[in-house]
């Protein structure tokens, strides 16, 4: 009697990673595993379409197909979403900006897409308030910086160069 000996080979198990939220024109690296052969795609935003590690940097939500195919000839596919943030855009207006000190000044956030603000009054003096009036009490020019972040982490800054307050007589 004849007899036959089947190998079976584990399965190829793809791993494109976890899943990533990056900021506008950032990008986010992806790291793939369980073959030796790797095709991610599409390609558009992608450093490599045939590496392991890949840098993604999609202009919005993308889902990345990753196929790998392992030393037997096994393949198997997995995929990783990267998400971009909604552009964040720091502002706001001020007023007055000039007086005599002490004075209270209003400050207007009028930020996009932030969460969390740190307003920075240029008197050594912070605030994590959405729109805060801040007391001067010393004359002097300021320079006033608000830093706005999104829930993801992305930043961008809004500054005001010049509210100048004078002595009172």
């Amino acid at each position: 009697s004849d007899s036959v000996a089947i190998l079976v080979h584990p399965a190829a198990i793809a791993d494109a990673g976890p899943d990533n939220n990056v900021c506008p024109n950032a990008s986010a690296t992806l790291h793939g595993s369980g073959g030796v052969t790797y095709q991610w795609s599409p390609a558009l935003g992608l450093s490599s379409t045939t590496d392991s590690v890949v840098i993604a940097g999609p202009s919005d939500l993308t889902t990345y197909e990753l196929l790998v195919t392992d030393a037997n000839g096994c393949s198997d596919r997995d995929t990783v979403i990267v998400d971009v943030e909604t552009e964040l855009q720091a502002a706001f207006t001020v007023g007055p900006i000039e007086g005599t000190a002490p004075a209270f000044i209003e400050f207007e956030n009028t930020s996009q897409a932030a969460r969390y603000y740190v307003w920075d009054f240029g008197d050594g003096i912070s605030d994590s308030l959405f729109s805060p009036n801040h007391l001067y009490t010393d004359s002097g020019t300021y320079r006033v910086v608000l830093y706005a972040i999104s829930a993801g982490g992305c930043r961008d800054t809004a500054v005001y160069e010049f509210i100048h307050l004078d002595q009172h007589v």
